[in-house]
């Protein structure tokens, strides 16, 4: 089975909103449609973006969190691998600064992350340096005339 829980349809402003959700819901038993509004300044929270069409009839978007969200996340001193936990953590930056389509939501979204780390036991120092990109040791550096090859592991 496959299961859609969020749908985003952008219509003309002229057009009847209850009566196109009356007939979206008409097309299946099974698919009821519900119609969102907008929030004071005409954000529609999507998953984890808020989306809107700026006057100018462009596409913004910043991110979400849900109110019902509790920031759980790997604790800082959880059993995890050290890299584990780094990689999180810029996963969870550039996610958020993905989803951000101007530079001033992009620093709240990181700002947001970094609340979240800190409650869950990071220092500041340690988020930065988790921030920063790995370095290889030099032994470990690739040459342009290396040649990787991954053999696949099969079992008796």
């Amino acid at each position: 089975y496959r299961y859609i829980d969020d749908c985003v349809l952008i219509i003309d402003r002229d057009t009847d909103f209850e009566d196109l959700v009356q007939r979206l819901n008409k097309l299946h038993e099974s698919i009821k449609f519900e119609l969102q509004k907008t929030d004071a300044d005409n954000f529609l929270p999507v998953l984890d973006t808020a989306i809107r069409v700026s006057e100018h009839g462009r596409l913004q978007y910043k991110f979400y969190v849900k109110d019902a969200n509790r920031g759980l996340f790997i604790h800082a001193n959880s059993a995890l691998p050290e890299s584990t936990k780094r990689n999180a953590i810029r996963s969870e930056l550039e996610r958020a600064d993905s989803l951000c389509s101007e530079i001033t939501w992009k620093r709240a979204a990181s700002q947001q992350m970094f609340r979240k780390f800190r409650s869950n036991g990071y220092t500041e120092a340690r988020i930065r340096r988790h921030m920063r990109p790995s370095r290889r040791r030099k032994d470990q550096s690739l040459n342009s005339d290396d040649c990787i090859l991954k053999l696949p592991f099969i079992s008796d």
